[in-house]
């Protein structure tokens, strides 16, 4: 049995199929966060070896010209936050519309999985291949569905088989804490970083600024949205408070149980804040802000780095996730690297052959 459906809400079987996956496919954190990256039109597939659901995907279709964090084609070719390496070589591959119009199955956060069994290698492949189908019959040039973590073996298993091909996209940063303490944590850098990071401390309290846990994060909510709109203007983006506060509050009302806010404050003023989401895994470094990139630029590693790992280490976290991209600030500091993929499939032949030549190898 294979199923889609075009609907805003979301259906009332993937809740039941979505209970025990991560945060990122959680029916909160989708309708918090689809429509704030304008989304419209959501597709929502299910497969199953009866008249039940058993496995879900969701998905949206989108064009050549639609957003960087929603666009498959810049995930490849254009330089993004996800990665530091180079990008694929445009020049060699076919032109963008031959690309389009894509199916992009992908969670808000980029990290993407079907939920219920998704780790059932035959299910995944039903599922698959009925949204193949599916595409196939609609015109569909491409089908993108990432990041897909590597972890997710009955997923790459199942996806090879109804074939689509993993082309690594991006790097993942991942702090294993293991229970070591944060002076172990600390311990393993350089004699150079522990240093650094000690006169950074020292800077923060002579300039009277102090980095705790915000125990009332809404209560804050105005200065996150300012602070949120004020990191955007430091990357040449022209912010929306409303956008911000759309998703801002909501989050701190709806997940506060899943969400960890870090504030550094200079007296009664919040110079910068990060936010951590416990997504069932490990802990995500979600967002970072500061006010000013000069006179707070002692802020960031502190609010992403040094104060959530000493706080992570007390509370027994086992790992913390710091995203994709800047991967040699996040090698120096002890994290992980990891490859991950968007996994493809496209009925376009240029596109096809162009994906057979990249992708490496997947497991027999």
């Amino acid at each position: 049995m294979f199923s889609a459906a075009q609907q805003l809400p979301v259906p009332g079987w993937w809740s039941g199929l979505s209970a025990a996956d991560p945060v990122f496919s959680d029916p909160r954190w989708l309708e918090l966060f689809a429509r704030s990256r304008g989304e419209t039109g959501t597709w929502w597939f299910s497969a199953g070896r009866s008249e039940r659901a058993e496995i879900g995907l969701r998905g949206a279709v989108v064009g050549a010209d639609t957003r960087k964090s929603m666009n498959p084609y810049r995930w490849l070719f254009e330089r993004t936050g996800y990665h530091d390496r180079e990008p694929f070589d445009a020049g060699g591959a076919p032109p963008r519309p031959a690309w389009f119009p894509a199916l992009l199955c992908s969670y808000p956060g980029l990290d993407t999985y079907p939920v219920g069994a998704g780790e059932d290698a035959e299910l995944v492949r039903l599922l698959m291949d009925g949204i193949a189908r599916w595409a196939a019959g609609r015109g569909i040039a491409t089908i993108a569905v990432g990041f897909v973590q590597p972890e997710r073996r009955g997923f790459a298993d199942g996806a090879a088989a109804a074939g689509y091909l993993p082309v690594p996209v991006a790097t993942r940063a991942n702090l294993p804490l293991d229970g070591r303490s944060a002076d172990e944590l600390f311990g393993a850098y350089s004699g150079r970083q522990r240093n650094d990071m000690q006169r950074l401390r020292r800077r923060l309290v002579s300039q009277g600024v102090r980095v705790a846990e915000l125990p009332r994060p809404l209560a804050s909510l105005e200065d996150l949205v300012q602070l949120r709109c004020a990191h955007g203007r430091q990357h040449g983006k022209e912010p929306s408070e409303a956008e911000e506060r759309s998703w801002l509050g909501p989050l701190l009302t709806e997940l506060t149980e899943r969400v960890t806010v870090y504030g550094a404050c200079a007296g009664d003023e919040l110079r910068g804040f990060s936010l951590f989401v416990d997504d069932g895994r490990w802990w995500n470094a979600f967002v970072v802000a500061r006010r000013d990139p000069v006179v707070d630029r002692d802020v960031y590693f502190e609010l992403i780095y040094h104060a959530p790992i000493e706080h992570a280490a007390e509370k027994g976290i086992t790992e913390i996730s710091f995203g994709y991209g800047t991967e040699d600030t996040k090698r120096r500091r002890g994290c992980t690297l990891v490859r991950v993929p968007v996994w493809l499939r496209s009925f376009e032949p240029s596109v096809h052959r162009w994906l057979g030549e990249v992708a490496p190898p997947t497991r027999s």
